[in-house]
């Protein structure tokens, strides 16, 4: 069953200062796990899809469609589990819910290849190193208890988007 995921951006520390009126729309940027020449690589995309402005009530804000979805899990991780080498099983989101996760590359944990992905609005990981065009992957740990969603895209589908750069998103990026 497909269904068509959205997500609200929710916390006012990532967006301007609201008054009745949204006008800024931000576009969603997004930590990803990828692969480049048969390896795994840590970006920054910017989906390309906007965001659409939602009003329920009087409350209006940002709603973001995710794309089509298939089935999902709720899944919660010890502190220190350490998942190993491994390749995306599916393109799949990874949304934080509580706790926090690091997720680097083989033999490099350099900042550049490091992500630390923790809950609210940054706990988002897009991950499409999948087997095919990464053998190897990437290793997850926990940092600290953690709760994830995992919402697997319809049929392997890579929502729009352009790279912004290597590496996390972070800092600006996140504005």
């Amino acid at each position: 069953m497909k269904t068509t995921a959205l997500l609200s951006f929710f916390a006012a520390s990532q967006l301007p200062t609201c008054t009745a009126t949204l006008s800024a729309i931000h576009r969603l940027n997004v930590s990803v796990t990828a692969a480049e020449n048969g390896q795994s690589v840590i970006q920054c995309w910017q989906l390309t899809k906007p965001p659409s402005l939602v009003t329920i009530g009087d409350a209006t804000f940002q709603s973001q469609i995710l794309g089509d979805l298939q089935s999902g899990s709720l899944n919660v991780f010890p502190t220190g589990l350490n998942l190993g080498l491994h390749a995306a099983p599916t393109k799949q989101w990874v949304i934080v819910l509580a706790g926090s996760i690091k997720v680097y590359l083989q033999n490099n944990q350099s900042v550049a290849n490091t992500a630390f992905i923790s809950s609210g609005t940054s706990g988002i990981l897009l991950a499409v190193d999948t087997k095919d065009v990464s053998p190897v992957g990437h290793i997850t740990e926990t940092i600290e208890q953690t709760a994830m969603l995992f919402m697997p895209t319809a049929n392997g589908t890579v929502p729009e988007h352009r790279v912004l750069h290597h590496n996390v998103c972070a800092g600006e990026d996140l504005l």
